[in-house]
């Protein structure tokens, strides 16, 4: 099994008809509008409830949160 490590702050992704955001703490990131961006470039911002999105923010879990609709 091959694993590619990406060191990116904010993630984007689908599973299913779910939209996933992972958020890494990072110095001098503005998260919100890199996750904007991803998201408006996969054409999904209007599926993804930005509250969901602001909370994961806050939080930098780290790990993949649901911020579906």
């Amino acid at each position: 099994m091959k694993v590619t490590i990406v060191s990116q702050a904010v993630k984007i992704g689908t599973r299913g008809s779910r939209i996933l955001a992972e958020i890494h703490r990072s110095d001098g990131t503005d998260y919100l509008a890199e996750a904007l961006a991803l998201l408006q470039g996969q054409d999904i911002l209007e599926q993804v409830d930005l509250l969901k999105l602001k909370v994961a923010i806050y939080q930098k879990r780290g790990i993949p949160v649901d911020i579906s609709r």
